[in-house]
């Protein structure tokens, strides 16, 4: 079973691919810059929002915040 720290590690790795998005959109609304597998990210996308709502992370994780270019304020 995933869990919020699956979320948080798959967070990570999109900030560090250059990937991170705004979660209100889904990856296959996303013009990507690089070739993307939209289909997998799609599936990690509905995974993600099925354990939890990622905006709480953001508010709650200063460390993955700062990836995303956000503050706690700003989240």
């Amino acid at each position: 079973m995933k869990t919020i720290e699956y979320v948080k590690q798959y967070m990570r790795d999109l900030a560090a691919m250059g990937r991170a998005y705004h979660w209100d959109d889904s990856p296959t609304e996303i013009s990507w810059d690089t070739p993307v597998d939209v289909d997998a990210m799609q599936k990690a996308h509905d995974e993600v929002w099925a354990i939890c709502n990622p905006w709480t992370i953001l508010d709650d994780d200063s460390e993955i915040a700062k990836l995303y270019n956000l503050t706690s304020e700003e989240a």
